[in-house]
């Protein structure tokens, strides 16, 4: 307890890191039978984009690195909001030669080929996308809004993020949908997943466990 406590302590007083969780945009063009969120808000406020932009400004002369995370809803309802924030971050880095990386939890299905390229070029190197087993469960479990499937596109636009996917992409079960999850091997996500270009993480949900697994 007593080094836990130290840790925790050293986090706080480590002024030379900066890391923040921004949401860029807070509805979701999916609606998964899991998710306990409303979806009442939108867009990020320009308020608060000018405020993230002067608070990384204000602390830049004692900064050493900044890690930006990119989260929602869904963070690509808002990609402009992203790339404006990213290019101004950047500069800022730039100038006081602060070290920048940025991550995105995204369900993927906004992340065609043009987007991807985007993302990698706003310095955004890592990326938490999830499938839910095989298309078969996932498309039960992950869907539209308007309640369309999603796995296929999602394997899809995994394809434009080979350039940099090199840590594990998630994949999210519920004990009653966790079978399935060998039959990854099996259909469009083999060429991915089962071939090593996209090592896979396994993360239990529904049940408040914590639990993770890597293949």
């Amino acid at each position: 307890m007593e080094l836990a406590n130290d840790l925790h302590q050293a986090g706080l007083e480590d002024n030379g890191t900066l890391g923040l969780m921004l949401l860029s945009h807070e509805n979701c063009n999916f609606r998964c039978v899991y998710c306990y969120e409303e979806f009442k808000k939108n867009r990020m406020l320009p308020e608060v984009v000018e405020g993230v932009v002067a608070l990384v400004r204000k602390r830049a002369p004692q900064l050493r690195s900044l890690s930006i995370g990119w989260f929602g809803g869904e963070p690509l309802l808002a990609f402009d909001i992203i790339e404006d924030v990213a290019m101004r971050l950047r500069s800022i880095c730039a100038t006081h030669g602060i070290a920048y990386s940025s991550q995105m939890t995204t369900n993927g299905y906004h992340l065609d080929a043009d987007r991807a390229a985007r993302c990698i070029a706003a310095g955004i190197t890592r990326y938490q996308i999830t499938l839910d087993g095989p298309a078969e469960t996932h498309d039960k479990l992950r869907v539209l809004a308007s309640g369309g499937p999603t796995s296929a596109r999602i394997v899809e636009n995994l394809q434009h993020l080979r350039p940099v996917f090199t840590s594990p992409s998630a994949s999210t079960f519920l004990p009653t949908t966790l079978r399935s999850c060998p039959r990854l091997s099996d259909g469009s996500a083999a060429s991915l997943v089962m071939t090593n270009a996209f090592p896979l993480g396994f993360a239990r949900s529904g049940d408040g466990a914590d639990q993770t697994m890597n293949r």
